[in-house]
């Protein structure tokens, strides 16, 4: 029941992240092979990180501010309407 992972990959569309106040990431890694992969990142604004620096908000990514704006983003980029 394993799954290819290059076949994985290039099945998902977003790529959500959300760091609590206290991560702290080091380089954005994961953010920058998901993007490789095609996936839009969703990112946390603000907080003891850079990543925000990896995107241009609107452009190649959405930068959110809480969960709501993270909802509201993949709704918009997923073509849901209420």
């Amino acid at each position: 029941m394993q799954e290819e992972p290059a076949g994985f990959l290039r099945s998902l569309h977003l790529f959500v992240y959300e760091l609590g106040p206290n991560c702290r990431e080091s380089w954005g890694r994961s953010t920058v092979e998901a993007m490789l992969c095609g996936a839009v990142p969703l990112l946390p604004r603000g907080g003891g990180h850079h990543l925000q620096h990896l995107l241009e908000h609107g452009k190649t990514g959405c930068l959110c501010v809480d969960r709501a704006e993270f909802s509201e983003c993949t709704r918009e980029l997923v073509g849901f309407e209420d």
